[in-house]
């Protein structure tokens, strides 16, 4: 498990300048997107890195927003990048659904087409497109029964435990963050109007993206993946013990 100090102080620093709102979101992509960022072997502050690059719209230049859940967990990332904790990747329980279910949809649009190609009646197809779009939509849940250990972990991860959380919160005094404070932070990145507009388009982009979606969900699945957090050797406390040979003392 490879710690990169310097990189892992660097997207802190970043991190914080977005929070205080000393830069705003384009100037945050730009700085995460730099090609330097790419060069370290720290797993896991690369995989922290995209969990907060997901606080900056790509589409709209805005200030630092977030609701109190969302602000609780950030400072949990900036927390968990002062330690020497590491994470590693691991499949979630339903790996194996996930990942041959996107494979049979992808195999029934297929067919699909070559039916609709035999026959020469597209609106097959079209049906068959809008069905199995509903199909792979309604199937998201799936990751939500499946991980119910994820949501247990919600309040304290990526520490091990709400123990350890409380063990490390100190870390964030050190940061200097400013207090939370809705008013000024609970705001939506875009206008209402816009916020529809966006959720339209997304939608349509959905249907539109649905072959290429399925491929690459039926190649390697980001949803059979689930971040384990990783402690390092010197920080696991020694049994009380000894234990004996024969297993008893």
């Amino acid at each position: 498990m490879h710690v990169d100090r310097p990189f892992r102080e660097k997207l802190i620093a970043k991190t914080l300048q977005f929070i205080r709102r000393e830069i705003r979101a384009d100037a945050f992509n730009e700085c995460l997107m730099d090609g330097d960022w790419s060069e370290t072997k720290d797993r896991a502050a690369s995989d922290v890195l995209w969990l907060l690059k997901r606080q900056a719209d790509d589409y709209r230049d805005h200030e630092f927003c977030a609701n109190e859940e969302c602000w609780k967990f950030v400072t949990r990332l900036l927390a968990f990048l002062k330690t020497d904790y590491g994470l590693r990747r691991e499949r979630t329980a339903n790996w194996r659904v996930m990942s041959w279910w996107p494979r049979w949809l992808l195999l029934g649009l297929l067919a699909a087409t070559g039916v609709s190609w035999w026959l020469g009646n597209w609106w097959i197809l079209v049906g068959a497109w809008a069905v199995i779009f509903a199909v792979w939509r309604a199937s998201f849940p799936l990751d939500i029964r499946a991980g119910k250990q994820i949501q247990k972990e919600w309040p304290f991860w990526p520490f091990l435990s709400a123990k350890d959380w409380e063990k490390h919160r100190h870390l964030v005094d050190e940061l200097n963050l400013p207090e939370f404070d809705p008013e000024i932070y609970d705001r939506s990145i875009r206008p209402p109007a816009a916020e529809t507009r966006m959720k339209i388009w997304s939608e349509l982009g959905g249907v539109l993206m649905l072959p290429l979606d399925l491929l690459m969900d039926a190649s390697v699945s980001e949803r059979e993946i689930h971040l384990r957090t990783d402690v390092p050797l010197s920080a696991v406390a020694p049994p009380e013990h000894e234990p004996s040979v024969t297993g008893t003392r």
